[in-house]
């Protein structure tokens, strides 16, 4: 594999606390919510065997899976 491959598409960010994750998860950070939009847009990276706390979000998600298996 060359350099070039190793680059992911977004940053892998900040570990996330265990309250709604459990195993290591990461944010970045790409909008914050402000008075031009209702919404917040991050990129999470989940490391192999770590899961989302089941939770729902009221306003909807919407997910973009870039690499592995989502379940």
């Amino acid at each position: 594999m060359n350099e070039q491959n190793n680059i992911s598409l977004f940053p892998k960010g900040d570990k996330l606390s265990g309250e709604w994750f459990s195993g290591d998860a990461f944010l970045k950070p790409l909008l914050i919510k402000d008075k031009n939009n209702e919404f917040a847009l991050g990129s999470v990276t989940f490391e192999a065997a770590a899961r989302t706390h089941w939770h729902t979000h009221p306003k909807g998600q919407v997910l973009i899976l870039t690499e592995g298996e989502g379940f």
